[in-house]
C-alpha cells in the first residue's frame, strides 16, 4: 500500500504546482507528474492486473516475434483492436521488455487523460486526485478500454466547443483502442439534450422517463445486444462476453454501487437547490445513469464496463462542481474516494492489484 500512496502523493504534488503556474511552465510539471504512476504501472509483475497475462503480455509477445505489422495483425488475438496492436508493435520495434510496454501504455493513458482534463476546463490536480482512487486499479486490468476513455473525454470536450471534426476524430481514436467506445455516443447525445433542451431536461418528468428507459434497456440488454449484432454495429463476440453470465459470472459489485451512489448523493445534497447550468444538469444525468448501469452486473461482470464511460465523465463533473465549493465539501469527497480505494485495492484486492509484486520495486523497498 505504501508504494501506491507515495506515488500518488508525488504525482499530485506536481499537478498541484502545475495548476498554479503560467502556461509556459505548467506542462513541464504536468509531464513530471504523470511519470511516477506510469513507472509504477510499468514495473508491475505479470500477476498484477487480471488482463495483464490474458491480453497485454500475449499481444506484446506476439508483436515482438512478428517482425512486421502485417504479421502482428494476423497472429494477435482475433478481434483485438487495431490501434492497440499498432501501439504494441511500435514499442516492440524498440524493445522486447514487457515492462517497457506496460510503462508506455500507461504513459499514453495518463498523458491523454491529462490533456482531456485540461481541455475539459477543470483543475488537473483535482481531477487526478479523483482518478487515482477510482480508476488507477482499472487501468492495470482493462488497458485497452482505459486507452479509449481519455479520447472519449476529448471528444466530449470538443463537442462542448462545437468543434465537431475534432470530436469525430477523437472518437475514432477511442474506437480504434476499444470497440465498446460506440457506447459513448449516448454520452454525447445526453450532453446535446442538456445543452439544447435545457428547460425540458430540468423537469422531473424527464428524469422519470430517462430512468424508465435506462432501466428497460438494462432488463432487455441481451435483446438489444442481439439486435446490434444482427445489424452489424456490434461484433458477435460481445454476445458471449457482455451478455453471457455463464462465461464471466454475474453479480452486482458493491464497490461500484457505493461509488456511484455517493456521487449522486453529493450532487443532490450540494447542488439540487443551487442555480443550475446545462453542464450541472448533464452531470446529474451522468451520475444517475452510472448508478443504473451497475445493474448490468447481474447480466455479466463484463457488461458493467459499459458504465465506465459514464463514470469517467463523472470525474470531470465532480471536479467541475468542486470549483469554489465549501471546504467541507472537498474533504468529504476526498475522504470517501480514499476509503473506496483502500477497500477495493487493499482489503478486497479486486483485480489482483495488491500486493504490488515487482522485482524492481522489491529491490528498492
Amino acid at each position: 500500500m505504501l508504494i501506491y500512496i507515495i506515488t500518488f502523493v508525488i504525482s499530485l504534488l506536481f499537478f498541484f504546482i502545475g495548476d498554479r503556474l503560467y502556461r509556459d511552465y505548467r506542462w513541464l510539471f504536468y509531464l513530471i507528474a504523470i511519470t511516477p504512476p506510469a513507472i509504477l504501472a510499468g514495473c508491475r509483475d505479470l500477476s498484477v492486473g487480471t488482463d495483464t497475462s490474458l491480453y497485454q503480455y500475449p499481444t506484446f509477445l506476439t508483436c515482438v516475434h512478428s517482425h512486421t505489422l502485417e504479421r502482428a495483425f494476423n497472429y494477435t488475438i482475433q478481434g483485438l483492436e487495431s490501434l492497440y496492436i499498432m501501439l504494441a508493435y511500435f514499442i516492440s520495434c524498440f524493445t522486447s521488455n514487457h515492462n517497457v510496454f506496460f510503462f508506455v501504455t500507461h504513459l499514453v493513458i495518463l498523458s491523454s487523460l491529462l490533456f482531456a482534463f485540461y481541455r475539459s476546463r477543470v483543475e488537473v490536480a483535482t481531477a487526478f486526485s479523483l482518478f487515482y482512487p477510482m480508476f488507477f486499479a482499472e487501468t492495470l486490468n482493462v488497458a485497452r478500454q482505459c486507452l479509449a476513455m481519455p479520447f472519449c473525454l476529448l471528444s466530449l470536450a470538443e463537442f462542448r466547443r462545437k468543434k465537431y471534426l475534432g470530436c469525430f476524430s477523437y472518437f475514432l481514436i477511442a474506437f480504434g483502442f476499444h470497440h465498446s467506445s460506440w457506447f459513448f455516443l449516448l454520452v454525447l447525445f445526453l450532453y446535446h439534450m442538456c445543452k439544447n433542451h435545457y428547460r425540458r431536461m430540468k423537469q422531473k418528468s424527464m428524469v422519470i422517463i430517462l430512468v424508465s428507459v435506462v432501466s428497460l434497456a438494462v432488463v432487455l440488454f441481451n435483446v438489444i445486444l442481439t439486435s446490434l449484432v444482427g445489424i452489424g454495429i456490434a461484433d458477435v463476440k460481445y454476445l458471449e462476453r457482455y451478455g453471457n453470465a455463464d462465461m464471466y459470472g454475474s453479480g452486482a459489485p458493491v464497490s461500484l454501487f457505493a461509488m456511484n451512489t455517493f456521487n449522486l448523493m453529493i450532487w443532490l445534497i450540494f447542488f439540487y437547490n443551487r442555480r443550475k447550468s446545462p453542464f450541472v444538469v448533464f452531470s446529474f444525468y451522468v451520475m444517475l445513469i452510472s448508478l443504473l448501469l451497475c445493474f448490468t452486473g447481474y447480466i455479466s461482470t463484463f457488461a458493467i464496463r459499459l458504465a465506465f464511460y459514464f463514470m469517467i465523465v463523472s470525474i470531470v463533473s465532480i471536479s467541475f462542481l468542486m470549483v469554489r465549493s465549501i471546504f467541507i465539501f472537498r474533504i468529504i469527497i476526498y475522504t470517501f474516494y480514499m476509503f473506496y480505494w483502500f477497500m477495493i485495492v487493499v482489503v478486497a484486492d479486486l483485480g489482483e492489484t495488491y500486493p504490488y509484486q515487482s522485482k524492481i520495486i522489491d529491490s528498492i523497498f
